[in-house]
């Protein structure tokens, strides 16, 4: 009977000792992973939540972005229909960001780095693909489709409830000039 005992209470410190152990380990990767979020999480900055864009008329344009530097207006020709519609382009901040609002709705925004514009050398980065829908703040659904991949370019649709496609060209090294963020297929 002393044996028995001894071999329980042997038994009992070995599994508090393994479970003492085992939620280190899981405390450690729980911390690990948390990390590894919080790191993300600073690599990718939002460079403008592109979401809050779509479909929007030209008052909340304003009331978010503020006056435009400039209005450019224009007959914008449908591909699809090869009909002309008058078309505007709201820019903002030197070209940073571009508009483009048809009948009154903005369809597309058009995203510039300084280099590619040629006003200065500021480039638009990313770490990976899955990054070029952080940091516009775009949560992709399930139906999202690579379309093309070109090395030079990368497009996806359809992206989101909200955004049609997002299309990101002159890529180099993990930056890249232009990303296009298409709310409204129809036009293009």
């Amino acid at each position: 009977m002393k044996k028995a005992l001894k071999f329980g209470c042997l038994g009992a410190l070995i599994g508090l000792i393994l479970m003492i152990v085992l939620i280190m380990i899981i405390g450690g990767i729980s911390n690990n992973e948390d990390n590894k979020s919080e790191k993300n999480k600073e690599q990718s900055k939002v460079i403008i939540d592109a979401t809050q864009f779509s479909r929007i008329n030209t008052a909340k344009l304003v009331e978010i972005m503020g006056e435009p530097e400039s209005i450019e207006e224009y007959m914008w020709l449908v591909p699809s229909t090869g009909k002309e519609i008058p078309a505007k382009t709201y820019i903002y901040e030197n070209n940073r960001y571009e508009f483009m609002v048809i009948e009154d709705t903005v369809t597309r925004m058009n995203v510039y780095s300084g280099k590619y514009m040629g006003y200065d050398d500021t480039t638009l980065k990313f770490k990976n693909e899955d990054d070029l829908f952080a940091i516009f703040n775009i949560k992709t659904n399930q139906n999202l489709k690579k379309i093309a991949d070109t090395g030079a370019a990368l497009r996806y649709t359809p992206v989101s409830d909200n955004i049609a496609e997002l299309w990101v060209v002159d890529i180099e090294e993990n930056s890249f000039g232009v990303a296009k963020i298409t709310y409204n297929l129809n036009y293009y």
